[in-house]
Order: structure tokens, then sequence, then C-alpha cells
């Protein structure tokens, strides 16, 4: 993660160091609609409550794809975007629908996710609501790079599975990523 991190930091120096002028980061400046697909990395943690005392936890790495569509409104920017991902040695994945609303500050725009999240995998399907935030910085006008955090609250999970209820589970899912826009 910390690899992805510089290069993510090489990235964003990258016209500064080449002797060109950074970017500005007035609003507007930049046209952040249409669509866009791409792939993702990340680190995801999480906790496994029952009655609110966590007696397990752990962590992973995690990989997937997302695709979405953004309307620039000038200094704002609404979109949709759905994404899948996959845990690294397990049988798991997160599939998710997300609302995002951004700011439109040139070649960059933080954002803020709420949706929807889907968790299926080794005998267990859960549903839950998740929220987060993001940023996305251009490279070049068809190809973005940034990196987002999101929370998922899975309430009784295995309650179907056991019968028992109480078990709750947090995920927190930091994501690299990297877009091409259409």
């Amino acid at each position: 993660m910390k690899h992805l991190l510089v290069l993510l930091g090489a990235l964003a120096a990258q016209p500064a160091l080449a002797g060109d002028t950074v970017p500005s980061l007035a609003a507007g400046g930049s046209d952040w609609g249409g669509f866009h697909a791409g792939v993702q990395v990340g680190h995801m943690t999480n906790a496994l409550d029952y009655r609110g005392r966590t007696f397990q936890s752990g962590s992973t790495e995690t990989w997937g794809l997302h695709a979405g569509y953004t309307h620039d409104f000038g200094p704002h920017v609404l979109g949709a975007e759905a994404d899948v991902n996959r845990f690294r040695g397990g049988n798991a994945d997160l599939i998710r629908i997300k609302g995002k609303a951004g700011v439109d500050l040139g070649r960059y725009q933080p954002y803020l996710v709420i949706g929807a999240a889907r968790l299926s995998g080794d005998g267990v399907t859960e549903a839950a609501p998740m929220f987060g935030v993001g940023g996305d910085w251009k490279v070049t006008d068809r190809f973005t790079v940034g990196i987002e955090y999101t929370y998922h609250e899975f309430e009784d999970v295995l309650e179907d599975e056991t019968g028992f209820s109480g078990y709750d589970l947090e995920l927190e899912l930091v994501n690299a990523r990297a877009s091409w826009r259409f």
C-alpha cells in the first residue's frame, strides 16, 4: 500500500518535476462529465462484533473494477458508479452501487459517496449501506488516478445461517484507483 501511495504522489508531482506549471485548482477549470471505467487495488480491514464486543478482526488486500457516469454542473459534479472488489485469499466479493457528489477544482475533484453494498462468499450473503470520501486527479484529460475510503456496516450477519442475531461486521476499504474517461 505504501508503494502505491508513493506512486500516486509521484504522478501528482510529475508536472512540477518536468518544469511545467502546476495545474490550477481553480473551480470550473476542467470537464469531469462522461463515462469512466477502471481498476482499483486496495486494503480492507474488518472487525466482527458480537453485541458490541470485537472478537475477530483482520485485514487483506483487494483488487477490482469500477464503471460509472458523471455530469459536470460547473462547480459541482454528480454521478453514479458500480464496482466489484475481490479479496485476496478468500472466496468473497464486495459489489457496490454508489452515488457520487463532488466539486470541480480544475484537474482535482474531491467527492463524497453514499450507496449500497452486497457482500457474498463462503456461504454468506449480506447487504448494507456504505459511505465514504475520495479524490481524483486528472493526469490527462482521459486518464485519472485517485484514492477512495469507504465504510460499511453489515448488521446481524450470520443470522440466517446460524439463527443467532447480534453479530455485526464492519469493513473499511481504501482503494487506489485508475480510470479511463470516454
